[in-house]
């Protein structure tokens, strides 16, 4: 489309091979943005750009593991190869703690302590959430201190990071988002680039699907606004932040959660 809040913009949406990540990548092209999809699994990212090319979205596929900084690099030679700037960078992808590989499967995710989180288990969490976010906006500024305009990044955090809730290794993973999106906030504003993050609550997408039934409805009995959240409430809050409408906000964060926790 030739209008829309993101019209002209160039967009990096990492994780988009499905769920939350996916839905950000489908808003953000019917607002008018070139969007790159970026996830590890080749195929899920293919199946994301037909998905929104079938509804006229202009979308490109840059895969690359970002745990990796040359995954990163790969993903970011794709976003970058006709040498026009990045304008856009939304780092949405993660791993949950109930598909970890290395856990103990008869712990409830919602409630994993210390003792059952061995050295792969921290050090997937913390190389996925943390190390990624850290080089993809890395990345991202590289590019973005060259175009006039500057750049927005949506850093997505969780509710954990800030109310304690969720496994000794996530909520970690998640806080340091916080503190990188904090720090980058004040030492970028003199090029113009915007870093925000977002830290959603119990959203019915993508990887809440992976946790026992029993504990998910038990959570909702503690949401003021009784239900869970969708994907919209927080791909909306996302198109906000990258958005023009958002000129003048840089560092703080976001939580839709429904009013389970007042920050």
């Amino acid at each position: 489309m030739i209008g829309g809040r993101l019209a002209g913009r160039r967009a990096l949406i990492t994780g988009a091979g499905g769920g939350l990540g996916s839905a950000i990548v489908r808003v953000f092209g019917s607002e008018g943005a070139l969007v790159f999809v970026n996830d590890v699994d080749a195929e899920a990212a293919q199946r994301t750009v037909d998905e929104c090319r079938a509804m006229g979205h202009p979308v490109i596929a840059a895969v690359g593991d970002i745990s990796h900084s040359d995954g990163v690099g790969a993903a970011f030679e794709t976003v970058l190869g006709d040498g026009v700037p990045l304008d856009v960078l939304v780092t949405n992808a993660g791993v949950s703690t109930a598909t970890d590989p290395d856990a103990d499967i008869s712990v409830n995710p919602c409630d994993r302590d210390i003792r059952h989180v061995n050295d792969g288990s921290w050090r997937r969490m913390t190389a996925t959430h943390l190390d990624g976010t850290f080089y993809c906006v890395r990345a991202a500024v590289h590019s973005m201190v060259t175009h006039p305009q500057g750049g927005a990044i949506v850093c997505m955090s969780r509710m954990a990071a800030t109310a304690g809730y969720g496994a000794v290794h996530y909520s970690p993973a998640k806080a340091g988002i916080l503190g990188i999106v904090r720090s980058q906030a004040r030492s970028l504003g003199k090029f113009n680039i915007r870093i925000n993050a977002i830290c959603p609550g119990s959203i019915d997408a993508g990887m809440m699907r992976y946790f026992p039934r029993d504990g998910v409805q038990a959570g909702i009995s503690q949401i003021p606004l009784g239900r869970l959240g969708e994907a919209d409430d927080i791909v909306f809050a996302a198109l906000y932040l990258a958005s023009g409408e958002a000129a003048y906000v840089t560092g703080p964060y976001l939580s839709p959660n429904g009013g389970r926790v007042v920050t």
